[in-house]
Protein backbone atom coordinates (compact mmCIF):
# COMPACT_ATOMS: atom_id res chain seq x y z
CA UNK A 1 0.00 0.00 0.00
CA UNK A 2 1.27 3.54 -0.79
CA UNK A 3 2.59 5.81 1.61
CA UNK A 4 2.28 9.66 1.33
CA UNK A 5 4.16 11.87 3.59
CA UNK A 6 1.84 14.87 5.05
CA UNK A 7 4.14 17.93 5.95
CA UNK A 8 1.87 21.07 7.62
CA UNK A 9 2.68 22.67 10.54
CA UNK A 10 -1.20 23.33 10.34
CA UNK A 11 -3.13 20.90 12.89
CA UNK A 12 -6.09 20.90 10.83
CA UNK A 13 -5.39 21.09 7.45
CA UNK A 14 -2.98 17.91 7.96
CA UNK A 15 -5.66 16.15 9.76
CA UNK A 16 -7.64 16.77 6.52
CA UNK A 17 -5.02 15.56 4.16
CA UNK A 18 -4.03 12.35 6.38
CA UNK A 19 -8.43 11.78 6.52
CA UNK A 20 -8.35 12.50 2.45
CA UNK A 21 -5.23 10.06 1.91
CA UNK A 22 -6.62 7.09 4.34
CA UNK A 23 -9.88 7.09 4.23
CA UNK A 24 -11.03 8.35 0.89
CA UNK A 25 -8.25 6.76 -1.16
CA UNK A 26 -6.82 4.11 0.88
CA UNK A 27 -3.66 4.75 1.33
CA UNK A 28 -0.85 4.73 4.64
CA UNK A 29 0.36 8.44 5.62
CA UNK A 30 3.17 9.22 7.48
CA UNK A 31 3.05 12.80 9.14
CA UNK A 32 5.52 15.78 9.74
CA UNK A 33 4.95 19.01 11.48
CA UNK A 34 7.50 21.14 10.00
CA UNK A 35 10.91 20.13 7.75
CA UNK A 36 12.96 18.89 10.38
CA UNK A 37 10.22 16.35 11.02
CA UNK A 38 9.56 15.56 7.22
CA UNK A 39 13.43 15.15 6.58
CA UNK A 40 13.57 12.73 9.16
CA UNK A 41 10.66 10.63 7.43
CA UNK A 42 11.47 11.36 4.45
CA UNK A 43 15.21 9.56 5.07
CA UNK A 44 13.41 6.28 6.91
CA UNK A 45 12.33 5.83 3.56
CA UNK A 46 9.59 3.83 2.36
CA UNK A 47 7.83 7.27 1.21
CA UNK A 48 5.63 6.99 -2.15
CA UNK A 49 4.80 10.73 -2.64
CA UNK A 50 4.65 13.96 -0.62
CA UNK A 51 2.16 16.25 -0.02
CA UNK A 52 3.50 19.55 1.29
CA UNK A 53 2.58 22.78 2.84
CA UNK A 54 4.96 25.85 1.11
CA UNK A 55 5.59 27.44 4.21
CA UNK A 56 6.12 25.89 7.31
CA UNK A 57 7.45 27.35 11.19
CA UNK A 58 10.58 26.09 10.55
CA UNK A 59 11.53 26.63 7.14
CA UNK A 60 9.97 26.64 3.56
CA UNK A 61 9.31 23.12 0.60
CA UNK A 62 12.25 24.51 -0.97
CA UNK A 63 14.26 23.76 2.31
CA UNK A 64 13.01 20.39 2.07
CA UNK A 65 13.61 20.05 -1.52
CA UNK A 66 16.83 20.77 -1.07
CA UNK A 67 17.66 18.45 1.47
CA UNK A 68 16.21 15.75 -0.29
CA UNK A 69 18.34 16.75 -3.09
CA UNK A 70 21.78 16.02 -0.57
CA UNK A 71 20.33 13.09 0.28
CA UNK A 72 20.48 11.87 -2.92
CA UNK A 73 18.94 10.73 -6.35
CA UNK A 74 16.29 8.21 -4.92
CA UNK A 75 14.99 10.56 -2.70
CA UNK A 76 15.05 13.30 -4.58
CA UNK A 77 13.02 11.80 -7.04
CA UNK A 78 10.22 10.73 -4.54
CA UNK A 79 6.94 12.42 -6.13
CA UNK A 80 5.82 15.83 -4.66
CA UNK A 81 2.70 18.05 -4.39
CA UNK A 82 3.12 21.54 -2.92
CA UNK A 83 0.34 22.58 -0.97
CA UNK A 84 -0.25 26.71 -1.05
CA UNK A 85 -2.18 29.09 0.42
CA UNK A 86 -2.38 31.21 -3.19
CA UNK A 87 -1.27 30.43 -6.45
CA UNK A 88 1.94 30.69 -7.07
CA UNK A 89 3.23 33.57 -8.97
CA UNK A 90 6.73 33.04 -8.99
CA UNK A 91 5.94 29.25 -10.33
CA UNK A 92 8.72 28.18 -12.29
CA UNK A 93 7.35 24.41 -13.91
CA UNK A 94 11.15 23.29 -14.58
CA UNK A 95 12.82 24.16 -11.38
CA UNK A 96 10.00 22.74 -9.64
CA UNK A 97 9.84 19.19 -12.00
CA UNK A 98 13.65 19.30 -11.46
CA UNK A 99 12.97 18.82 -7.35
CA UNK A 100 10.56 15.80 -8.21
CA UNK A 101 7.59 18.77 -7.79
CA UNK A 102 4.80 17.70 -10.13
CA UNK A 103 2.63 20.66 -9.20
CA UNK A 104 0.85 22.83 -6.46
CA UNK A 105 -2.73 22.37 -4.93
CA UNK A 106 -4.30 25.72 -3.66
CA UNK A 107 -5.70 25.84 -0.28
CA UNK A 108 -8.62 25.00 0.82
CA UNK A 109 -7.91 21.56 -1.13
CA UNK A 110 -10.63 19.27 -2.46
CA UNK A 111 -11.21 15.95 -2.04
CA UNK A 112 -11.26 15.46 -5.92
CA UNK A 113 -8.51 17.54 -6.52
CA UNK A 114 -6.05 15.61 -4.37
CA UNK A 115 -7.30 12.38 -5.69
CA UNK A 116 -6.57 13.34 -9.01
CA UNK A 117 -3.19 14.21 -8.00
CA UNK A 118 -1.96 11.41 -6.01
CA UNK A 119 -3.75 9.14 -8.58
CA UNK A 120 -1.05 10.50 -11.24
CA UNK A 121 1.24 10.14 -8.86
CA UNK A 122 1.40 6.61 -7.77
CA UNK A 123 1.60 3.68 -10.47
Amino acid sequence: MPRILIVDDDTVSREFLRDVCERYLGYKTVEAKGLREAIVATSAGGIDAVLIDQNLGDGKAGDYFAALAKMGEETRAIPKWMITGQRPLDWDASAMSACGVLGYLVKPCHMDEIKAALERTIK
